[in-house]
């Protein structure tokens, strides 16, 4: 298996491993690995969207991406052997490379390897010259089996999107519906620059928004969250709020809130509770996040549990939150070796009992 060190390759693999998931039907495993597709997929989407925020060196964010590559690699290759297994007990064999059919030689039985009609070979070893009775054969006709060839996976080739140029004459409606075009259509880059021109139509496109979380297109959810994130927090904190009544959309609005910096009380009250929700760990992951970005400390031991994390991607967003807001490394890496990841955890569980009752106290 050829391995291809580029991003490139890491949503090819992603494509590929979910595919390979879904075909493996009669492997008697559920949907999981679909499922674990998409959220792959979908971590690796956010990921992307924050690499300027986390100031992620080159060399650093490519270990990642090579991590994950390899990750999948293993998981294909995993699927490759369940298959088979499964072939070997159902008796499936696989056409030999070499074409059979082409120079004679001796016949093969049906679902078998072994020569149905071998070569004898005392006969062979003997130098005395028999008679032999010429004997007519009848051709055996076969019939060529039918295989299925195997399903392409094609991405939907998506209609161009025509934006509408945004001018002075048009009315705030007419430019806030511009704008959501635009944001569809820029290329990734652009996509900052874009949701600071929507600032000032907040009360236009949060509605719009807000739906584009749960949007068919994946490429355009991170987009609209980006989005959410630089709008009026004024004007749009309350939909934001309502957001999280929907178990859909309840993480993508807890990681906007934590973005935009500020919120109710009643807020922190409810990601207080989001912390304490053994059922929903991701939830609970970002939630203290939030928290600690809005220096609410009940966030800080749940980040400094997620240090310790079997995730590389969590521990490497726990680091940098805490880092962030308080300024302590303690010489934390997130790809260092397990004992050294060990030795400063403790450290920063050291700190975390000495600060615990002064720290962000107002």
């Amino acid at each position: 298996m050829r391995r291809h060190r580029s991003v490139i390759a890491l949503f090819a693999g992603c494509i590929c491993l979910a595919s390979v998931a879904l075909g493996c039907g009669l492997t008697g495993r559920s949907n999981q690995p679909a499922a674990a597709g998409k959220d792959v997929a979908d971590q690796v989407i956010f990921l992307n969207s924050r690499v300027t925020d986390l100031e992620i060196n080159t060399e650093t964010h490519f270990k990642i991406l090579e991590g994950w590559l390899n990750q999948i690699q293993d998981k294909l290759a995993s699927l490759e052997k369940d298959q088979a297994l499964l072939a070997e007990r159902l008796g499936i064999v696989r056409t030999p490379p070499e074409d059979v059919t082409s120079a004679p030689g001796p016949e093969f039985s049906p679902g078998s390897r072994v020569p149905a009609n071998p070569p004898d070979e005392a006969a062979a070893t003997t130098t005395e010259p028999t008679e032999t009775t010429p004997t007519e054969t009848t051709p055996t006709e076969t019939t060529p089996t039918e295989t299925t060839p195997p399903t392409e996976v094609t991405e939907p080739v998506k209609p161009p999107i025509e934006e509408r140029p945004v001018t002075p004459a048009m009315s705030e409606t007419e430019r806030a519906d511009a704008q959501l075009l635009r944001l569809r259509a820029c290329k990734p880059e652009e996509v900052a620059a874009v949701a600071k021109e929507m600032r000032p139509l907040s009360k236009y496109v949060v509605k719009q928004l807000v739906e584009g979380l749960n949007d068919p297109d994946y490429e355009f959810r991170p987009r609209a969250e980006r989005a959410l994130e630089q709008l009026d927090p004024v004007v749009v904190m309350a939909d934001i709020v309502a957001t999280l009544n929907n178990p859909n959309l309840r993480i993508q609005a807890v990681r906007i809130i934590g973005a935009m910096g500020t919120t109710t009380e009643d807020v922190k009250t409810r990601l207080r509770e989001y912390l304490i929700n053994k059922e929903d760990a991701e939830l609970a992951f970002y939630a203290a996040g939030t928290l600690v970005g809005l220096k609410v400390k009940d966030g800080v031991p749940e980040l400094i549990k997620h240090l310790k994390s079997e995730d590389e991607i969590r521990r490497l967003l726990a680091f940098h939150t805490l880092n962030k807001m308080t300024g302590k490394s303690f010489g934390y890496s997130f790809n260092a070796s397990v004992d050294t990841r060990n030795n400063a955890v403790r450290q920063w569980e050291a700190w975390w009992e000495e600060v615990k009752e002064t720290l962000w106290a107002e």
